[in-house]
């Protein structure tokens, strides 16, 4: 346990400051915080924690005032009680100081301790593995996959070795970096609150060998607790999304494609249930081969526009699969290599018109894609058509926050399975492919890898009669 000199000391290295972009006012104890333009207001009694709000208003209060096992209990709870529940939901920030001198910044979104006990100056200190160093707006970030919580690094000297990825006491770190004792372990107790060092000798977290760093990050950056930054839809006002729901191309050679009568298909359907228990993933394609009559009543029952609704960049469309907010940022491109009355070449599937439009004919990026479906699925022949599922991700990105990728993926699987249940339902082959390749998908259709990529593939062909289904 450390003295109280010690604890007062790197306790006054840390002020607890509004976060950027976040706003206090005070008119007669009610309180309102605004962050990016969305108010919460609340009331505060006279007392301490009304003096401490007016101290963060005013630029920032010295941690140590949180500290004090004196203060009595106000209503709503104790000082420390109440301001946690700002720092809980990421409105407040620790910053570090040397002096006056700003050198990290410890910004959390989760339940990140507000007042951590720090190492012991003689305390052996090492990085856990689940910490990611990276670059962002010119500053060094450190974060962990244990908590919603990044530090950001303002100074030079520190920048040189931030963090011990070596193991090594709180005094050698504080010589090494030149800063104050007192400075370094108010930064320790900053790192070791979001798991990014550990104590030698301290109990770990239970491993998790069987993850690579980059799945548990995505994995907890997209539920809550551990997110980083806004969860689910962005405040407003939100960047705009400046990407429309349609996408035109009309220098384009477009394909008519054969409407089919949805009354007769319901008619001649199987019963749901019966299609829903049959469903396999089936990977090879015999004769006779898909044809366009086939492709065209496949993507009219699995994709097309079936409502619109707004305009412009705040459209939203209605469709056979779901999609979170009805953004449908999905675009499929059929890459046609077998099927009767359409030439081989990437297409592009437009679902408002339900026709198809010619991207680019037979080349080596479209062999290469072929080739690798047929190799993903171990297929004993050449697939008759690969449906490439690109995102455009700024219809998502734009509107949501840490949950962005998270929900494009779980768009994918509703389409994936209304795609199945559709190929089920009219005896087609169909299987879902567990990756590809975006970089080679762009160079050929022609789009940015961070706009408008690939984030899924699916097989489709006729079945052949011999087929067996195979899970």
């Amino acid at each position: 346990m450390l003295d109280t000199v010690t604890i007062t000391s790197w306790l006054s290295s840390i002020r607890l400051e509004p976060a950027e972009s976040v706003k206090f006012q005070s008119v007669d104890g009610k309180w309102t915080i605004t962050r990016a333009a969305f108010p919460m207001s609340f009331r505060v009694a006279p007392g301490v924690t009304s003096d401490i709000l007016e101290e963060i208003r005013s630029g920032g209060v010295v941690l140590d005032k949180l500290a004090g096992k004196e203060h009595a209990a106000e209503v709503g709870g104790g000082p420390a009680e109440q301001i946690s529940r700002l720092w809980r939901q990421g409105l407040l920030v620790k910053a570090v100081y040397d002096g006056e001198d700003k050198i990290a910044v410890l910004r959390n979104y989760g339940e990140t301790d507000l007042l951590p006990e720090p190492p012991a100056p003689s305390d052996r200190i090492v990085m856990t593995e689940d910490t990611c160093l990276r670059v962002t707006g010119g500053k060094l970030l450190l974060e962990s996959v244990s908590c919603g919580a990044y530090l950001m690094v303002m100074n030079d000297r520190l920048a040189r070795l931030p963090i011990p990825w070596r193991p090594m006491v709180c005094r050698e770190w504080a010589e090494e970096t030149m800063l104050p004792e007192e400075v370094i372990l108010a930064l320790a107790s900053c790192l070791e609150s979001i798991g990014a060092i550990k104590r030698i000798g301290a109990a770990s977290p239970e491993p998790a060998p069987e993850w690579s760093l980059a799945d548990q990050m995505f994995y907890v950056r997209s539920r809550l607790g551990r997110h980083v930054g806004e969860y689910g839809r962005r405040p407003a006002p939100h960047a705009p999304c400046h990407v429309a729901a349609v996408t035109s191309l009309p220098s384009r050679r477009k394909v008519g494609l054969p409407p089919p009568v949805m009354s007769t298909i319901i008619a001649k359907d199987r019963p749901f249930s019966e299609i829903l228990e049959s469903r396999r993933s089936i990977r090879e394609h015999g004769d006779p081969p898909l044809s366009i009559v086939g492709l065209s009543e496949f993507l009219y029952r699995s994709a097309r526009v079936t409502g619109r609704l707004g305009t412009g960049e705040d459209e939203i469309t209605f469709r056979p699969y779901p999609s979170g907010g009805g953004l449908h940022e999905l675009e499929i491109y059929p890459l046609i290599h077998r099927c009767s009355n359409l030439s081989p070449a990437l297409y592009r599937y437009d679902p408002f018109i339900h026709c198809l439009e010619e991207i680019a004919g037979p080349c080596p990026e479209t062999v290469r894609l072929l080739a690798d479906a047929r190799r993903s699925s171990r297929m004993t022949s050449e697939p008759q058509a690969l449906l490439l599922v690109a995102a455009k991700f700024g219809r998502v990105n734009t509107k949501y926050e840490s949950v962005a990728y998270s929900l494009i993926l779980k768009n994918l699987g509703g389409l994936f399975q209304t795609m199945y249940l559709v190929a089920t339902a009219m005896g087609l082959a169909a299987c879902a492919l567990g990756g590809g390749n975006s970089d080679v998908f762009c160079r050929v259709a022609g789009t940015n890898f961070w706009r408008e990529s690939t984030v899924g593939e699916f097989l489709l062909g006729g079945r052949a009669a011999t087929c067996q289904a195979q899970s």
